[in-house]
């Protein structure tokens, strides 16, 4: 049986066989995984990394469960994510530094190359924020004009908590509620617009 020391000597030359139902190992970052359905070998990654290529994992990431590997492509050892080395087969290249690795249904755990595709760094980075900031409207009656209004909750919840007055339509309506609570105006004249108890 391995101990967590010898993760890292362990060589994957081209099958996986060796590795199927073999338990999670030790207490570390890292540990071998057992069987998975998508697997790179080291002959689909031959014809991308050059013939000096060699292969070591799969380990699991115990911080996010993703499977990942090491890989060399002749001049160094690098860690990459198994979703990585499975888009570049699927393509037949490596990827570049500005193109990364999106799981089309949001799931990071599906590795399944239909469910993998090429994105710029820009469009992941929008389509996460996409589907992490979806935002909640909210309605009210704008307590100056009385007409019905919708803002992003964002917004408004600052003023709800605090229990202040509004949410307003616009600022407009603001500056007229806002304006009527002072008792003078600038120069110290009354008010013509007070009214007690806003």
């Amino acid at each position: 049986m391995s101990t967590q020391g010898d993760v890292d000597a362990l060589e994957i030359t081209g099958t996986y066989e060796n590795l199927v139902d073999r338990p999670v190992l030790g207490s570390g970052a890292f540990g071998i995984v057992g069987s998975t359905p998508t697997v790179p070998t080291l002959q689909q990654l031959l014809p991308i990394y050059g013939p000096k290529a060699k292969l070591r994992g799969p380990y699991i990431w115990k911080k996010n469960n993703r499977k990942i590997y090491d890989v060399y492509d002749g001049a160094r050892w690098k860690t990459c994510q198994a979703a990585r080395l499975i888009l570049e087969i699927k393509i037949g290249r490596k990827l570049t530094e500005e193109e990364t690795v999106d799981h089309i249904d949001g799931d990071p755990i599906n590795d399944s190359p239909e469910n993998l595709q090429v994105l710029t760094r820009a469009e992941n980075s929008s389509k996460y924020h996409a589907l992490r900031h979806t935002q909640q409207m909210y309605t009210f009656t704008c307590p100056e004009c009385k007409k019905s209004a919708t803002k992003p909750m964002n917004d408004v919840k600052g003023n709800l908590l605090k229990k202040k007055a509004g949410p307003f339509c616009s600022r407009p309506c603001a500056g007229k509620y806002s304006s009527r609570q002072s008792k003078v105006v600038r120069g110290g004249s009354p008010n013509p617009n007070y009214r007690q108890g806003l």
